[in-house]
């Protein structure tokens, strides 16, 4: 009987251990599946807000629930104009822009003038010099009114933006644009794209990293979407 005695012990040890792993685990995997998750910034094609080697905290459960494995999408709240979003293309990947328009809007560009619904957005120059510390000496930081809502963009010196035909959204579908307005792949090259494919909404930058040096940017730490 020792030997059996020796055997369960070891095991009921052992299981002491196995299952807060086993539990911490599985609600990790919840976690970042349906409520939040870590996303970090690859280009600085969201410059002034975001820059490369930044780190955020994206909310998955804000817009809703996907079921995994095709289930349906359970929705709780809409986007709104100039929510910094996280969406997944068809590519497999995930990228992080800015909605500027919603389903029924058109969207215009015209000598890097921006216009949804027929409605020029307002683009101020900026004054917070914190907004230049990491951008290119040839570009300038705007701040830009969307609705109630405001931001900065940043435009390069040296390029121009190309002029954007008028484009109606259909049902569901959003439009997007990246804050560094002469250097973003987003809404302008892949077209409107359906709000299925938002993944999350950008929160803060909880992380930041110069891909560089590798110095930790501290001042980045806690910065919103603005």
């Amino acid at each position: 009987m020792r030997p059996f005695v020796l055997t369960r012990t070891y095991f009921q040890r052992l299981n002491r251990y196995i299952s807060p792993i086993i539990a911490t685990a599985i609600i990790v995997l919840f976690v970042r599946v349906f409520v939040a998750d870590s996303y970090k910034i690859p280009s600085n094609s969201m410059q002034p807000t975001l820059i490369e080697g930044d780190h955020v905290l994206g909310l998955k459960i804000v817009y809703g629930i996907k079921i995994p494995f095709g289930g349906p999408y359970i929705r709780f709240f809409k986007p709104k104009r100039s929510d910094l979003v996280v969406i997944k293309r068809v590519d497999g990947n995930n990228y992080i822009k800015r909605v500027m328009a919603l389903s029924g809007d058109t969207v215009e560009m015209n000598s890097g003038k921006l216009k949804i619904s027929g409605k020029e957005i307002i683009r101020k120059f900026g004054t917070d010099v914190s907004k230049y510390r990491y951008i290119d000496n040839d570009s300038a930081v705007y701040r830009e009114f969307l609705g109630k809502e405001f931001y900065s963009v940043l435009y390069s010196g040296s390029k121009r933006v190309e002029d954007l035909p008028l484009v109606k959204l259909s049902k569901d579908q959003l439009f997007l644009l990246g804050d560094n307005r002469t250097n973003s792949v987003d809404s302008r090259n892949w077209g409107p794209v359906k709000e299925d494919d938002l993944v999350a909404k950008v929160i803060f930058v909880w992380f930041s990293k110069d891909p560089v040096s590798g110095k930790i940017r501290w001042d980045r730490f806690g910065l919103i979407g603005r």
